[in-house]
Parts: structure tokens; C-alpha cells; sequence
């Protein structure tokens, strides 16, 4: 396999049991140089530990000039034939929807010899020099390269056209008639195997489907004994902000799988399987065969038709300065460089449940950190035109007399977005707030599509703590939390952790340079 000069160097530091990486991606952002590496799933599994990815780091370290700091990220490769086939297949999808109207799984062959992916590709005269202009052979190469461990080779065939066929009308296509898919990153199979990549919830809800991927953020989580069978059966919505589809699952036993944690609020899970109409509750359901731990990369999800531009003026909710008393003097430790150049919102929402669909919104608020220091506020209640479940209002104390009266979330959401425009988006458990904040924009045409960082993500990452949700966080760095689960209180602290946590991991990363 060939390799590239970092990769050689790389590996005159590892034994050669060590040797499982395939280069992926590099990116060099200021001072930050992230690194991206395949590992074999299996190898991901069985070899990959702490020692050898802290081995990997200190190599990639003596390797790179020393005024840079060095992240590196690994993710799961798997070469399945059937498997090269749909990322082929979807990713004509999206590239070329126009040249998916003449493409079948039928013309595609994979298979590996000698650590290579050979894959040839049947076309038809008229569909082969159509292929030929739009360089689809090196792109595929390109796409599978960063997908299999293996070196790629694509082989694209040309054959005579059917008896009798005129030749195929290229046309364009309405990109919402052909298959819409997820990026994702898998972190860990808890059953089974997936080698598609999720639909567009909304795209595949209420029809049935025999094989099909879809992922998301769970709620409304239920679970129950059945006595005849034996085992728990575990029901829940899936949301990946183009729509939500209720899940039903039948507990396998599987060792070291813990199905009550798995199947907890505000999971993200992608999931293989089939839909089918459930007699029961009178709805089409998904029923998965594999399920999977993961991350969402939600800016791959496009479903964008005349959108709002940023309103020139704030209409109803106008920023607030914050006072000096907020701050309570939170940045006495050294500054974390990329506050100097990036702004941040960091965000809460309070809401009537954990549905982004069916529940809404009843309070947001934003603050604003500009080189690090909160700077302005964005406050407001919201009438969700509904009764708040008890439930919800013995949470956050927000009763319908408080929101009776005020704006509602169409009303608002364009003065957010304002606040928003060019700052990255900050919460704990973001993709929960995420999730809300998306809907919504695609409901009413405002496109929140910021980059976004998560302090729970960012904790479990730094810090060695049993708990990792706000109230623990903020008691370990003594940060006050008066009015938890209030969302100006909740967006206050959180900005104060934030601020904790960048500040930390720039220490932690100057360190390990040093």
C-alpha cells in the first residue's frame, strides 16, 4: 500500500502490531493541525487503546513543527462488498442525480486482492461518455479512498447500448426526487452491522421499506416486559430535524450491552432496518436490526428552499448588554487563543418535552462571548399556543400564565437568527438544543447551519468525572447555578464552562507540546 511521507514516518514509531492506520485527512487551522485516521473495524475494536492513541499523538508531535497543536481523529473503515456498492450507489446520489437515472447496482462489482478495492463499472455507450466527461472514475476513487483501508482502483467498462434503445435523455432532476443521505461517524455497534448511510427520516416515514438506515436524536423513551416472549420491548422517536419516526425494538441479550443505557433521552443512535405498518398503533414503525452509537455531521442535511436572509433590524427581542457582576471575574486562567478570532452564542432552550417535531419551544436565550468575555444577552419567553405538560413545567417552573401573551416562535426566531449569523453555536447537550433550534428554522425559513460545540462532549473528553451534566460540571469548577434549568441561568453557566473547558484544553494541549 502506498503510503505518504507522514504516514512513512508515522510508522518507523509503531511496532508493527501498531501499524493499523491509513491516512484519511489533514487540516491546519491557525495553530491547530488535525489529523484524520482510518483503523479496520476490527483493528478499531481489538487494538486501538488509549496507549497506542496517546503513542500516536506523541509521534505526530515529533513530527510536526512544535508551534502547532496536534489533534487527531480516528474513524471505523469497513470493506464490504456490499457495502463499497451503496457508498457508490449514494454517492452518485448526491453528486449526480442526473446520472443516477441511468446507474443500477446491477453494473457495480467490488472486491479486494492484495490490499487492493477493485471496482468495475458496467455502462451502457450513451451512459459510459457521459460518465467519461464528469470524471466520475476519479471521483469515486477520491470518495473510497477516504472510506476503505485498502488502496482504490475503479475500472469503468464501456458496453454496447440495448437492442433498440435510443439513447438515454440526460435532464435535470429535482434533487428532492432522488435518495437525500446523513454523513455520519459510527462510534460503536452495540448489534448488529450497518453499510448504508441514513435517509432523510422525512424521505422514508410512512411508507414501508424492507432495508433502510435512519438516524437521530432519541426521546420519549418507553420500555416494557413481555411476559410472553421473554424480554423488554423498548419504544421511542428518532429526530434527525428533517422529521421523527417511533422505533420499536425487542431487547436482545447481548453481552456487556446494557439496552436501559443505550436506549436513554437524548442519545444519538443510527440504526439499519425496515419500516412496516404496525397494526397495533395504526402507524408505520421502524424496526432495527442494528444499532449503533455515533455522532451526526448535521450540516451534511439540505433542506433548504427559500430561505430568510439575516434581517437588517432586530424586530421584537433586542440584545441586552450584560453587567460586569454576570462575569464574576471567570477568566483569570489563560485565555485559549481561539476566543481571539472566533465568536460564540452559547445557547439554552426550555421546552414543553424532548420531541424537536411535536413539542416546542417555551424560553430561549443566547450570550454572546466576544474574545472570550460575555458581552450581550438575548431573552425571551415563548407562547407555545399549547398547555405545558406538568411534567415539563416541574422542570423549568415555566407555567402557561408566564407565556400566556407572549410572542410566539415564528414571531422571534428571526431575531435570534440575527444574533446568531457568523458565531458558532454553543450548548450542553447541543445536539438536543440543535435539534429544536432546526426545526423550527426549517419551519418557519430560517437556516441555522453554524458550526456548533458541545460542553458535555468537551467534558467527558477532558475531564475524568463520574457525572458529566451541568449541575456536576459546574459545582467541580465552583461556578454558580442559581435558577438551574432556567434558560438565561443555564446559558450564563454554560458560557462560564465553556470558557472553563477551552481554557483547559488549551493548558492541556500547550503542555503536551511542551
Amino acid at each position: 500500500m502506498n503510503k505518504n511521507p507522514f504516514m512513512i514516518r508515522l510508522e518507523e514509531k509503531l511496532r508493527p502490531e501498531e501499524k493499523i492506520f491509513k491516512f484519511r485527512s489533514a487540516e491546519l487551522s491557525g495553530k491547530y493541525f488535525t489529523l484524520e485516521l482510518l483503523v479496520e473495524h476490527s483493528s478499531y475494536d481489538k487494538n486501538l487503546d488509549d496507549g497506542l492513541k496517546e503513542k500516536v499523538l506523541a509521534a505526530t508531535k515529533e513530527i510536526l513543527p512544535s508551534s502547532l497543536t496536534c489533534i487527531v481523529k480516528y474513524v471505523k473503515a469497513a470493506t464490504d462488498p456490499d457495502a463499497v456498492v451503496r457508498y457508490i450507489i449514494e454517492y452518485v446520489f448526491k453528486s449526480n442525480p442526473t446520472l443516477y437515472q441511468q446507474f443500477s447496482e446491477s453494473a457495480i462489482a467490488a472486491k479486494v486482492e492484495k490490499d487492493t478495492l477493485l471496482v468495475d463499472i458496467t455502462l451502457e455507450k450513451f451512459v459510459y461518455e457521459y460518465a467519461l466527461k464528469s470524471s466520475l472514475q476519479e471521483q469515486l476513487e477520491n470518495y473510497l479512498d477516504k472510506r476503505v483501508m485498502e488502496e482504490v482502483s475503479v475500472e469503468i467498462h464501456e458496453v454496447p447500448n440495448s437492442d433498440n434503445a435510443d439513447a438515454p435523455v440526460f435532464r435535470a432532476v429535482n434533487k428532492a426526487a432522488v435518495i437525500r443521505t446523513v454523513e455520519v461517524n459510527v462510534e460503536k455497534f452495540f448489534c448488529g452491522n450497518s453499510s448504508q448511510l441514513p435517509r432523510y427520516i422525512c424521505d422514508v416515514k410512512g411508507k414501508e421499506s424492507s432495508d433502510v438506515c435512519v438516524c437521530g436524536i432519541i426521546s420519549n423513551v418507553k420500555r416494557r416486559y413481555i411476559e410472553k416472549i421473554d424480554k423488554d420491548l423498548y419504544s421511542f422517536l428518532i429526530n434527525d430535524t428533517t422529521g421523527s419516526i417511533k422505533v420499536k425494538y425487542f431487547e436482545k441479550k447481548i453481552k456487556n450491552v446494557n439496552w436501559q443505557e443505550v436506549f436513554s433521552e437524548g442519545k444519538t443512535l443510527i440504526m439499519q432496518g425496515q419500516i412496516k405498518f404496525d397494526s397495533f398503533d395504526n402507524d408505520y414503525e421502524f424496526f432495527p436490526r442494528s444499532v449503533a452509537e455515533g455522532t451526526v455531521d448535521y450540516s451534511s442535511i439540505n433542506i433548504k428552499s427559500d430561505y430568510h436572509t439575516e434581517p437588517e433590524n432586530y424586530i421584537r427581542v433586542f440584545p441586552q448588554k450584560m453587567s460586569e457582576g454576570v462575569q464574576n471575574n471567570i477568566f483569570a486562567e489563560e485565555l485559549n487563543p481561539e476566543f481571539k478570532d472566533k465568536v460564540f452564542v452559547v445557547f439554552d432552550l426550555e421546552t414543553t418535552g424532548t420531541d424537536p417535531v411535536n413539542d416546542k419551544i417555551i424560553e430561549i436565550c443566547g450570550v454572546k462571548l466576544v474574545e472570550g468575555e460575555i458581552c450581550e444577552s438575548f431573552h425571551t419567553l415563548v407562547d407555545p399556543q399549547m398547555p405545558i405538560p406538568v411534567q415539563a413545567s416541574e422542570v423549568n417552573h415555566i407555567t402557561d400564565d408566564m407565556v400566556a401573551g407572549q410572542y410566539t416562535i415564528d414571531e422571534i426566531l428571526g431575531d435570534f437568527y440575527k444574533f446568531t449569523r457568523g458565531t458558532i453555536l454553543v450548548a450542553q447537550n447541543a445536539p438536543f438544543d440543535m435539534g429544536f433550534l432546526r426545526v423550527n428554522g426549517n419551519k418557519y425559513k430560517y437556516d441555522f447551519d453554524n458550526s456548533f460545540a458541545d460542553t458535555l462532549v468537551m467534558a467527558r473528553r477532558l475531564l475524568n468525572l463520574k457525572k458529566n451534566d451541568l449541575g456536576s460540571l459546574c459545582k467541580y469548577f465552583d461556578i454558580d447555578l442559581s435558577g438551574a434549568h432556567r434558560a438565561l441561568n443555564d446559558a450564563v453557566a454554560t458560557a462560564k464552562l465553556f470558557v472553563k473547558l477551552m481554557n483547559a484544553e488549551y493548558a492541556k494541549n500547550k503542555k503536551n507540546i511542551t
